[in-house]
């Protein structure tokens, strides 16, 4: 049997990151993985769906090409075209993954990992050949699946999840999604672009209510402006596939009064809901969560301890059994591919304690620990989200002295000159200490803006060093600043508050 200092199980990001460092911390290292090299970030999640949206993003583009002096003629979007591309973009990734780990002579196993206590682990491959090695430290990375609801769960062909939609080479007429996170709004999107009708059913007051509330209300009113249909506070009672569609009723007067109903259609799903309506649709997305994939990997043999369905960790990644770690979605801790990264950095750092590592240098000698005040989040919609830091609503509930800062883009050169002007960037500060808690910009480029408030609240700073700050011009990234300054009610280009 095979022994290693420390053996990771799960090559998504926060895996395969964390293989590599404790190679190079000069660990011997092997990283089990069940189906592909990148996890689902890589293969089903984070990579494709940016890829689409891409695509989409450039449909959109030329769409309003007339706005801008191009007369581009009539253009097609082909889904299968947009796919076939998807995947070059996931194999040359995936590719890359693959070779760094050979470089670093890792000992890649492919199969199911489970572990049978001692620190000795079983491998299952596909053709159920068993192999068992044995760690001196355990690293589990075993990440995330969709959310199943068991009434009307995911056939493949009328209902999907996140990952099994990607299967589709052609945009539906109609397409339902169910839930309003960041994976909903992502999707509609794409597809909407692609020139399906969009529905969306939440069932909370505004899409993304896990954000600053601004920044889901803003973008419900812009998905609505572009014409796809949001409705809010409604659950989906239950779906007939096709073949039982269920006979629409009448609206109530709520949503009669809304407009939100969409005419029937004579797609593959009729879904009940909430308020008594029925929505006829061809395709139904379900996207309402994540599960952590922690049953049935032997967590038990090793005492490891659950929160809920989440291994519990502290600060230190550690498990509540000794020299085992974990990482990622699996934690249930800002289950964001990033995170997990950050993560894998202080399991290893941990683990590796004492190990020779001649190819890093500077490291502390002392325990490594996670810090969760400065992880941001984006929403790649269209426009893009960026967030960190605590909320408007989370501040005031923390019991900070809250004051906010906010800079309309539609005020800004560059914004107006591209012909991006929806959206805003807002600061949340501590009125007493002027200490930065919190960032939330909705517009262009918000993906990237987001990195500066990141490293501002890193740091710790004032939003007076963010206000004093020289931005280029004409930049998106002026925003920052003028809304840093509307903390104190002086920023350039804006009515100054009375």
């Amino acid at each position: 049997m095979d022994t290693f200092d420390i053996v990771i199980i799960g090559s998504g990001p926060g895996g395969y990151s964390a293989a590599i460092r404790a190679a190079q911390h000069g660990a011997k290292t092997a990283i089990i993985e069940e189906k592909y090299i990148g996890g689902v970030c890589l293969n089903v999640g984070c990579i494709p769906t940016k890829a689409m949206l891409y695509s989409a993003s450039l449909m959109l583009a030329v769409s309003h090409g007339k706005e801008y002096g191009l007369h581009c003629g009539e253009v097609q979007a082909r889904l299968a075209d947009i796919v076939t591309r998807r995947e070059q973009v996931v194999q040359r990734l995936t590719n890359g993954v693959a070779t760094l780990l050979k470089a670093n002579r890792l000992s890649v196993f492919n199969g199911r990992a489970r572990l049978l206590g001692n620190k000795q682990i079983e491998v299952k491959s596909t053709d159920g050949k068993l192999i068992s090695i044995a760690a001196k430290k355990i690293i589990l990375a075993t990440g995330s699946r969709p959310t199943v609801i068991p009434t009307f769960p995911p056939d493949g062909n009328n209902i999907f999840n996140s990952d099994e939609i990607l299967s589709l080479t052609s945009p539906p007429a109609h397409l339902l999604i169910l839930g309003g996170g960041y994976i909903g709004c992502e999707f509609a999107c794409i597809f909407h672009a692609l020139g399906s009708k969009v529905t969306i059913v939440e069932a909370l007051d505004r899409l993304l209510p896990q954000m600053d509330a601004d920044l889901g209300n803003t973008l419900g009113r812009l998905f609505k402006k572009a014409g796809m249909q949001i409705m809010l506070k409604t659950k989906v009672t239950n779906v007939r596939a096709e073949g039982g569609n269920l006979k629409p009723e009448a609206p109530t007067s709520e949503t009669q009064v809304s407009g939100l109903i969409p005419h029937p259609s004579d797609g593959g799903i009729s879904a009940a809901l909430d308020n008594g309506s029925q929505i006829a649709a061809d395709k139904l997305l379900v996207s309402i969560g994540r599960v952590p994939n922690s049953e049935n990997i032997g967590l038990e043999k090793e005492k490891i301890a659950l929160d809920g369905k989440f291994v519990r960790v502290n600060e230190r990644m550690e498990t509540s059994a000794k020299d085992i770690y974990a990482i990622g979605d699996v934690c249930g801790k800002y289950p964001l591919a990033h995170t997990a990264l950050a993560q894998g950095r202080v399991a290893v750092k941990n683990a590796t304690a004492g190990i020779s590592s001649p190819q890093v240098s500077g490291l502390s000698p002392h325990p490594s620990e996670m810090h969760y005040e400065a992880v941001p989040a984006v929403v790649f919609t269209f426009p893009e989200i960026g967030s960190v830091g605590y909320s408007e609503e989370a501040a005031r509930a923390a019991g900070f002295n809250v004051a906010t800062g906010k800079f309309n883009f539609a005020a800004l050169g560059k914004s107006v000159a591209v012909g991006e002007t929806d959206g805003f960037v807002k600061w949340v500060a501590d009125a007493d200490t002027r200490e930065v808690l919190g960032c939330h910009i909705i517009g262009g480029h918000a993906s990237e803006l987001i990195a500066a408030p990141t490293m501002a609240i890193h740091l710790g700073a004032k939003v007076d060093d963010v206000a004093e700050c020289i931005y280029t011009h004409p930049t998106f990234a002026e925003a920052l600043g003028e809304a840093a300054e509307d903390i104190f009610g002086s920023p350039i280009h804006a009515i100054k508050k009375k």
